[in-house]
């Protein structure tokens, strides 16, 4: 299977911009890609037989927090937002004020003053086949008619249907994002 444009692109801002977080960072996070494209490739190392499903769909609108408890860890913002298409459920999203860097344009560069934040979180689909776990890396833009943003998001793991699951999930979009991927779950023999 052939990598994709989306992946490419997601895949290169998430690089370039995590460099703005940290270099250790980008490095992790770059490792984590490449192993992903190698996967999708066919190049991978592993043997182990996987089923591999393509991920699309829409997700909505966000119900902020102020903070919240996740497997015994405090964040600081957690967000869930509703799911549909090939996945159907909630997407819950944690993160702390360290996995993100805001940088802002200052008044007249640009015709109009706007901010960018560059954001890790972790992630939690929750769907009645299982949980699926991820790590998310994103570029957020805030301007006068709303917050537009680009993600990537390495799975991780998952519980249920989705356990060992590992892929990718890409979105883009603004009040409402459209989602496109892969998850793959072990077979067994």
């Amino acid at each position: 299977m052939r990598l994709n444009k989306t992946v490419i692109i997601c895949a290169a801002i998430v690089v370039i911009l995590s460099l703005a977080v940290s270099p250790a960072f980008a490095q992790r996070n770059f490792r984590l890609i490449s192993a992903a494209g190698d996967r999708a490739s066919g190049q991978g190392g592993s043997d182990a037989a996987v089923s591999c499903k393509p991920v699309h769909g829409f997700i909505g609108s966000f119900n902020s927090l102020e903070s919240c408890v996740h497997e015994g860890h405090f964040y600081e913002w957690c967000a869930d937002f509703p799911v549909w298409g090939t996945l159907n459920g909630t997407l819950w999203y944690y993160t702390q004020p360290e996995m993100n860097r805001e940088f802002d344009v200052p008044e007249g560069m640009l015709a109009e003053s706007w901010s960018f934040v560059v954001a890790s979180a972790v992630v939690v689909y929750h769907t009645k086949k299982g949980k699926i776990f991820a790590q998310d890396n994103a570029l957020w833009h805030s301007a006068a008619l709303g917050p537009e943003f680009a993600e990537f998001e390495q799975i991780t793991g998952g519980t249920g249907q989705y356990e060992g699951a590992t892929g990718w999930i890409a979105m883009a979009g603004g009040d409402v994002a459209i989602m496109t991927g892969e998850i793959c779950t072990p077979v067994e023999n």
